[in-house]
């Protein structure tokens, strides 16, 4: 996996992921999801809990899926903005997915 990758999500949302792994702790904080967590700086635009989001590397083809969790610091929030560093539960795709996404 790039040690530092962007995804270009919709809308005008960009984020600066610099890790994807899977989480036992985010799958027992919300069990709807498949506990796979992106840390990432969002470049531009906004990200909200609960929305559906397509990840993309560039202009071909992405994953869709909505996001289950927001955090800063182990703290919840209802949604990101640009500038912040958070860390983004997913609902449904995991780590590896994402990781096959990548390479």
């Amino acid at each position: 996996m790039p040690k530092e990758f962007f995804f270009i999500i919709g809308d005008g949302l960009i984020m600066k992921a610099t890790r994807v792994f899977s989480s036992s702790s985010a799958k027992k904080k919300n069990p709807e999801t498949k506990g796979t967590v992106i840390l990432c700086t969002i470049e531009k635009g906004k990200v909200v809990v609960g929305e559906k989001i397509e990840m993309k590397i560039s202009s071909g083809h992405g994953l869709t899926d909505k996001v289950a969790r927001i955090e800063v610091n182990k703290k919840p929030l209802h949604f990101g903005v640009s500038g912040q560093k958070v860390g983004i539960c997913l609902a449904e795709t995991s780590a590896e997915t994402i990781e096959a996404f990548l390479n």
